[in-house]
């Protein structure tokens, strides 16, 4: 515009130029030219018209110029303005990729642009990458949610295995609501007469409990089949009326079947688990059912096997009891001899299949009145150890008991002498390796005419179930010893205390017991910890540092941790402290809190900073050498008084570090043993990005520093910022300069 208007203006002063010349050249003539004669004056003279028509002709030719300029403006002006709609577009586009919008589209236009098929690109690789991080997530969240419900039902399988109908009741309900089912059905196989029937032993459905009254043939139905063939079946598609008909779980349409066989690991079929819900079952889900049904046919295996043990000791009893009445009955009618003789046949028959039983699962031995073995089976043989040449009735029962168990044998086997009844125990054997073995058994008396004859070892071995025991007490006893442990109930009255809290509060056991937790505290935090305390029962957990007052009324403090403890029913049922005694760390942080202030004090009135630091590391070392002689003797300045400040610590002496402190690890991310003797390169790296920046302490190793911010580069060459010290100082002749970091304060 600009150059178009200086153009328009030179033209002008040129016309008023040529028009002043041609005046003036008239004038010069002395005469008075009749318009004619200018004309011929003008053809005389050619050089006149060029002058004339010389501001025409420029006029011209700005124009021309003009219009060219304006057409290259116009078509740069395009330009501009699609460039910037193309920019406008792709910031638009990142803020959307940055909100997590990812289906937002270019305009046809710009779409073969370099930087737009470029960013397009981008933002496939960022979707396959939120793809893949949703994908990890979910498969993490499965399994988690697996393991959590694994957890969960072994502990109910654990909880009712002496109770079958109680067990499957506790499955159907919490299997319902765990996988938000609407029904679950346990069916449990049972056999009569030489028939299999298939029979509903819990039914759960809407969050209740129902009464089950269903009753199926071998392969009958889909519940039939299922456990004909042990494999899972799953419907994800049901018609109208279709689990009335095949299924066990009444009128309710769902939209998918899952049924499951209840097996063992020796794929022994010992019932069936069906589920209906409104939702498709995903995978994970059936897996996991499948899971539970297999923990829960190992456990009713398991059931099996103590109602069949349990079934054989009461037949045992039984016909013990029926041999005794026939034997007296035979002593007092000769006439009925044969008749008893018979009967005496069927239970020696009947004693023969339970020794055969009895040999199979249990270690038995008799043992006679003297206390001497007279037949033992080859479970106690193998338990024992015995060799073949051995003679059994020459061993004294007593002698396989180990040393600390043979008094307490002793005193069981009277009383089963004394009282001809059964005693139970568990009990400890050395074998012929010398290896302790224990056993849960019973001793049970056989008697004629009154007078007992030989006593039955009947047991199970629990070595391993012992040693589990004697693990959990010592892990218990350790903890009472060495760790501040306080259960609380809902009152604040406390329940269990570990031996540690009694010694360091100065209180024996019956004092702790008659005293609320509040009368622990100090007079002025008992309400605030009422507070606390109604949070804590809430669910929530609680970790802080808490006053407590001795018996002998000092102070002490611990490092807290109080968490609720929860009871079957989900519900807090106590709370649990967990402490660590840190009373002398915090009378050493006051300790030094206080040097702190009176070093501050004494740095206001001092003005040479490096002689104030010097005397500053004297006194230190002083006072740290006469407070620690006795623990510390021989340690260097750096352990005893550096590792005891908040802040980090380097050391450096000709260009090397020669001390870095636990609270440097902490901000570097590197270990002392690392990084003690290198070179200033290894903590203070060369980077084009900061070579100039004035905060980078590694510009600043040579300067005096004095609680000016300053930041670092840690192990992942992140920038952390701190309040930054810098000290000279000479220790036997060598010149150290030294970094105090706060990089606790912003």
């Amino acid at each position: 515009f600009t150059r178009s208007n200086l153009l328009h203006l030179i033209l002008i002063i040129e016309i008023v130029y040529t028009l002043a010349f041609f005046i003036f050249y008239l004038i010069g003539l002395h005469k008075v030219l009749t318009p004619l004669e200018v004309l011929n004056a003008i053809i005389a003279q050619p050089a006149l018209i060029l002058i004339i028509l010389h501001p025409f002709l420029l006029w011209i030719l700005l124009n021309i110029n003009t219009r060219r300029n304006t057409a290259q403006i116009e078509e740069l002006q395009s330009t501009i303005a699609k460039n910037h709609n193309k920019i406008e577009e792709v910031y638009k586009f990142i803020e959307r990729l940055r909100q997590g919008d990812t289906q937002y589209q270019f305009s046809a236009s710009i779409q073969q642009d370099k930087l737009v098929k470029s960013i397009l690109n981008l933002r496939e690789e960022l979707e396959k990458s939120r793809q893949e991080e949703e994908q990890r997530k979910k498969e993490e969240q499965q399994r988690h949610w697996t393991n959590e419900g694994l957890a969960k039902f072994g502990a109910i399988l654990r909880e009712n295995i002496d109770n079958l109908e109680v067990l499957a009741s506790k499955v159907t309900s919490n299997l319902t609501r765990y996988l938000n089912a609407q029904q679950a059905g346990f069916f449990f196989i049972k056999e009569e007469e030489g028939e299999k029937f298939i029979d509903m032993l819990a039914l759960f459905a809407f969050e209740r409990k129902k009464f089950p009254d269903k009753r199926f043939k071998w392969g009958e139905g889909l519940i039939g089949a299922c456990a004909l063939e042990k494999k899972t079946i799953f419907l994800d598609q049901t018609s109208d009326g279709f689990v009335d008909i095949t299924s066990g779980l009444g009128k309710a349409n769902p939209r998918s079947i899952l049924i499951v066989p209840i097996k063992d690991n020796d794929n022994n079929i010992h019932g069936v688990l069906e589920l209906a819900s409104f939702k498709v079952f995903e995978e994970y889900e059936i897996n996991f059912v499948e899971l539970v049904a297999e923990s829960i046919g190992m456990t009713i295996a398991s059931i099996k096997i103590n109602l069949r043990t349990q079934e054989l000791l009461r037949e045992s009893q039984k016909q013990a009891e029926l041999l005794a009445q026939q034997e007296a009955n035979m002593r007092a009618n000769i006439q009925e001899i044969d008749e008893l003789r018979k009967q005496a046949e069927i239970q020696l028959h009947e004693e023969l299949k339970f020794k055969e039983t009895v040999d199979k699962f249990i270690i038995y031995a008799q043992i006679n009145k003297l206390g001497f073995l007279q037949h033992i089976n080859e479970n106690f043989k193998k338990f024992i150890g015995f060799s073949e040449d051995e003679k059994i009735n020459e061993i004294d029962f007593s002698s396989l008991i180990s040393i600390e168990d043979k008094t307490k044998f002793d005193n069981l086997w009277n009383k089963t002498l004394e009282t001809n009844e059964k005693t139970f125990f568990e009990l400890k054997f050395i074998n012929r390796q010398n290896k302790i073995k224990t056993v849960s058994a019973f001793l049970a008396p056989f008697s004629e005419e009154n007078e007992i004859q030989y006593a039955g070892f009947f047991a199970l071995e629990i070595t391993a179930e012992a040693d589990r025991r004697k693990r959990d007490k010592q892990i218990i006893e350790t903890f009472e010893n060495y760790l501040i442990s306080v259960d609380l109930d809902k009152n604040m009255q406390i329940l269990h205390f570990s031996n540690l809290f009694l010694d360091i509060l100065k209180y024996t056991s019956d004092d702790i017991k008659n005293i609320s937790f509040l009368e622990l505290l100090p007079e002025n935090k008992k309400e605030e910890f009422k507070v606390i305390f109604s949070n804590i029962f809430a669910g929530r957990r609680y970790r802080a540092k808490k006053e407590f007052v001795t018996k002998d009324k000092n102070m002490v403090i611990f490092d807290t941790l109080f968490f609720p403890v929860y009871g079957i029913d989900n519900q807090v049922v106590a709370i649990k402290m967990m402490a660590n005694d840190i009373t002398e760390y915090e009378l050493q942080k006051q300790a030094i809190k206080q040097y702190e202030q009176k070093t501050t004090e004494l740095q206001e009135k001092i003005t040479n900073i490096e002689k104030q630091t010097n005397l500053k590391l004297q006194k230190t070392k002083e006072e740290i050498t006469k407070q620690y002689t006795e623990k510390v003797q021989k340690a260097d300045i750096f352990d005893s008084f550096f590792e005891l400040m908040t802040s980090a610590i380097v050391l450096i002496e000709n260009q090397t570090i020669i001390y870095f402190n636990k609270n440097a690890e902490k901000l570097w991310g590197f270990r002392k043993q690392i990084v003690i003797g290198k070179k200033l390169k290894y903590l203070f790296p060369v980077d084009n990005r900061i070579a100039d920046d004035k905060k980078y302490l590694g510009n600043n190793l040579d300067k005096k520093l004095q609680k000016e911010p300053q930041f670092i580069l840690d192990k992942e060459l992140q920038q952390k910022d701190a309040l930054v010290d810098s000290i000279t100082f000479e220790i036997e002749n060598k010149r150290i300069t030294g970094f105090i970091i706060d990089f606790e304060k912003k």
